[in-house]
């Protein structure tokens, strides 16, 4: 097996874990009085994840892991927690956004993207997204 088979499997592997604890991780992001489209710290999602931060890298360098934001000319990498549970599950991000807000109280259980939109300041464009460098 080469190297990089060995590397997309363990993120698979990884990815797999997550999925089997995503009902836990997802209660616990929707009390977390924190947005989950607020940014995170690498150090914060290995937290919120418990996985290191050393995986996250390896992610983050071959391209397989959740969208991330660059600062710092490379030195410091931000994720958001709704687009990694969109990495992790598939479903659109919003969906994610919209469940912390009913749970709060702040929109109705019907799901209505043009207000989800609006509370919580994330514009969706229809473009590519990929990780990007500020």
């Amino acid at each position: 097996m080469k190297k990089a088979d060995t590397a997309y499997t363990t993120t698979v592997r990884y990815r797999d874990i997550l999925l089997s604890q995503i009902d836990d991780l997802t209660k616990a992001a929707i009390a977390h009085p924190r947005p989950v489209w607020e940014y995170l710290t690498t150090k914060e999602l290995s937290e919120r994840l418990s996985i290191s931060m050393q995986t996250l890298g390896n992610w983050r360098i071959r391209n397989q892991g959740p969208k991330f934001l660059t600062l710092r000319k490379g030195t410091k990498c931000l994720y958001r927690l709704d687009e990694v549970f969109e990495w992790l599950t598939g479903q659109p991000n919003l969906k994610f956004c919209h469940q912390w807000l009913v749970h709060r109280g702040l929109a109705d259980s019907i799901f209505d993207e043009e207000y989800v939109n609006w509370a919580t300041g994330i514009m969706h464009k229809p473009q590519t997204r990929s990780n990007s460098a500020i």
